[in-house]
């Protein structure tokens, strides 16, 4: 996009702070090195206000950013185990900006495979909201089937 890899997080700021301009509603400026917007002003507007941003990451500004402009953190984890050290980085990153880290919706990848449906709760007591089962991680074959037995043989033991 033209822009060089060492300022892909200024960009994503930059952008961020734009929408945000732009799902106001009103008629927007916005001018900087990436976006110069004059007059600018968009429909259909979101239905939620405010639009909920998910960032997803665990390195570089990515807690930062999640702490100050996100509604969502996607966590990029494969096990509860490697998601426990970055929730003290994401906890520090919300104190920073004065904002309670309780309030990020957390979603993360769940292999039951690899953890099982016992990990769940300790999932939910870290304050996961969201786990997602990447419908490879079901194996090989009809992903209809997968999915069926994703839900009799894992979830329905999850609701007992």
């Amino acid at each position: 996009m033209g822009v060089p890899f060492e300022r892909r997080g200024a960009r994503f700021d930059d952008a961020i702070e734009a929408m945000r301009k732009v799902w106001s509603g009103d008629v927007v400026e916005h001018s900087s090195d990436f976006l110069d917007w004059t007059g600018f002003k968009s429909h259909p507007l979101p239905l939620q206000k405010p639009f909920p941003i998910v960032i997803g990451g665990s390195k570089g500004k990515a807690f930062s950013r999640v702490a100050k402009y996100g509604q969502g953190w996607y966590a990029p984890t494969a096990a509860v185990d490697q998601l426990k050290p970055l929730l003290g980085e994401l906890g520090e990153a919300c104190a920073a900006e004065g904002r309670d880290v309780s309030t990020v919706e957390i979603s993360c990848m769940w292999v039951p495979a690899m953890e099982g449906p016992e990990v769940v709760k300790q999932y939910e007591d870290l304050g996961v909201s969201r786990l997602i089962v990447p419908l490879q991680a079901l194996g090989a074959g009809n992903p209809i089937e997968n999915l069926d037995r994703l839900g009799n043989d894992v979830l329905a033991k999850l609701a007992d």
